[in-house]
């Protein structure tokens, strides 16, 4: 089983996984290390590499199945925790998503994987200091109408794209800005899930959190 997309392939020896990024990353891999999601996780020296076991790993994309509650709540605890280690270790963070770049090892545990999504931090704020994709993926309303570089927008606005990957893989939607989106969460209102999504699509970024309580 061979895994393989711009910006990592992933090799199985029986269960022994290596992933291989495209171009050397610490940040990124301590960060992944750090979520304690892979068993046995080494990281090799160049930070370019690492291994682990498992039985299975997937990318979301291959995966595609609804998580159902439990597994989203999983899902967001490790990404979480990985977004968190990144951000006040390394002054980094994803600003966008992709179903393509989220894996799911044993059906049950997840990392994500990117340089391309990574960016930096200044000053609380993440910075675009090159041309850089929208597409592909969940971010925030705020960084979709980026049309300047270099620009520097509110770090918390990258809690709308966790979010909205969450609800996607929990009742397969689309989430956009506005008041209607908090609708399209009906089946699960009230609920903990509710509300911590809820809190991601404050329509006032600087409020945006990420809080399960």
């Amino acid at each position: 089983m061979n895994i393989s997309n711009p910006d990592f392939k992933i090799y199985q020896n029986n269960n022994a996984f290596t992933i291989e990024l495209a171009a050397s990353n610490e940040p990124l891999l301590k960060s992944i290390v750090r979520t304690k999601q892979l068993i046995g996780a080494t990281v090799m020296e160049d930070y370019k590499s690492i291994c682990f076991r498992a039985s299975t790993v997937q990318t979301y994309t291959q995966y595609f199945k609804n998580l159902d509650y439990s597994s989203t709540l999983k899902m967001i605890s490790s990404l979480s925790l990985q977004l968190e280690n990144l951000i006040k270790i390394h002054q980094k963070c994803f600003y966008l998503f992709s179903p393509d770049n989220l894996i799911v090892v044993n059906g049950d545990k997840f990392v994500y994987l990117s340089n391309e999504h990574l960016v930096d931090i200044v000053n609380d704020n993440i910075v675009f200091t090159r041309p850089f994709t929208k597409t592909g993926g969940f971010t925030s309303p705020e960084i979709m109408r980026v049309d300047t570089i270099p620009t520097e927008i509110d770090l918390k606005t990258v809690y709308y794209g966790l979010g909205s990957l969450a609800a996607y893989c929990l009742l397969n939607i689309q989430m956009h800005s506005g008041d209607d989106d908090i609708k399209k969460l009906d089946s699960i209102q009230f609920s903990k899930l509710y509300w911590f999504l809820t809190r991601c699509f404050n329509v006032d970024q600087t409020k945006r959190c990420l809080l399960y309580v």
